[in-house]
């Protein structure tokens, strides 16, 4: 084996590391946010929320280009949206919004980042 494929092979078992760390946040968020009846509409319409960003990247970034370097397009749109996302996340807006639209909605535990835990009695 090169060194090449060493570095490659390394480099793809990180990524996986890395992507499958955040893979393991979303059932909890699921649990937290959505109820067992809602939860494919709630994830669906959030995936595709954030989808609708993927189709304003390339039209954004290219105005960015026209007026700076590309990289600094890119690093400004990716620093944007990552903002967005930390802002939205931080402010808890779904449980926000869910208060504004439809109070009588919301749930105790949505949101909440404390998990209960059944409690067992010795016999």
């Amino acid at each position: 084996m090169s060194s090449s494929q060493s570095s490659s092979s390394a480099s793809c078992f990180v990524q996986q590391c890395i992507r499958s760390g955040v893979g393991g946040l979303v059932p909890k968020w699921m649990v937290s946010w959505f109820t067992l009846d809602k939860r494919a509409a709630g994830l669906g319409f959030t995936y595709n929320v954030g989808a609708l960003r993927g189709a304003i990247s390339p039209v954004v970034g290219a105005q960015l280009a026209g007026r700076m370097p590309l990289g600094s397009a890119l690093m400004t749109l990716s620093a944007t949206f990552t903002g967005v996302v930390i802002l939205l996340v931080a402010l808890k807006f779904p449980l926000r919004l869910q208060r504004l639209i439809r109070p009588s909605a919301v749930r105790p535990e949505d949101g909440s980042d404390i998990v209960t835990r059944a409690t067992s009695q010795a016999v």
